[in-house]
């Protein structure tokens, strides 16, 4: 084995520990309460290992917030290649299946920037499985930053606030989303 390729190994696996290290920080703290110094011991390296890997605490929450919008990425690929309708609220769960996802994407302290890179992502790769020439390209966009923001933002309050009547309130938002989509496909819509 090469020299450089067991290096990278290490540093991407050094860089993965911190990452892990700062997420279950966040179990027992706010974002804001990280440190250095909590999160060198939590991860059980040095300060100099640290600054070696990152310049910054706010460095490694970049760092998780790209990870997290690669993964969505390939979620979303998975999801919307093996369906011809659109289903924002599958995209929604899947992300949710994942301790990380839930603790940082619905958390309060995700940054805009993720949130509309992931809005764009999604409208851009859904706004393809839409009939041409149906609707225009901004109702479109508008349409599917409706519901695909929506989703997001009723998953964020459901992971903050768990549904009392899970089964009642689950198969509600399923009829709106259902509902919505359904109009937009054109079901209640006139065509142009």
């Amino acid at each position: 084995m090469r020299r450089g390729t067991l290096k990278d190994r290490r540093s991407r696996f050094t860089r993965k520990e911190i990452r892990s290290a700062y997420i279950r920080l966040m179990d027992t703290m706010p974002k804001e309460k990280i440190t250095v110094t909590l999160l060198c011991k939590e991860a059980d390296i040095n300060r100099g290992t640290f600054y070696l890997h990152y310049e910054t605490i706010d460095d490694v929450w970049k760092d998780i917030e790209n990870e997290l919008f690669e993964e969505a990425e390939n979620i979303f690929e998975q999801t919307v290649g093996r369906q011809l309708e659109i289903d924002p609220v599958e995209f929604v769960e899947h992300e949710k299946s994942t301790d990380v996802w839930a603790k940082v994407f619905f958390s309060k302290d995700i940054s805009m920037d993720l949130l509309m890179r992931v809005m764009e992502m999604a409208t851009g790769k859904l706004g393809d499985t839409i009939p041409e020439g149906r609707f225009s390209e901004e109702e479109k966009r508008v349409y599917l930053n409706f519901v695909i923001g929506g989703c997001m933002a009723v998953e964020r309050d459901r992971f903050h606030h768990p549904w009392q009547e899970f089964q009642k309130t689950n198969d509600f938002y399923n009829k709106l989303t259902t509902t919505v989509s359904g109009t937009f496909a054109g079901k209640l819509l006139p065509k142009k």
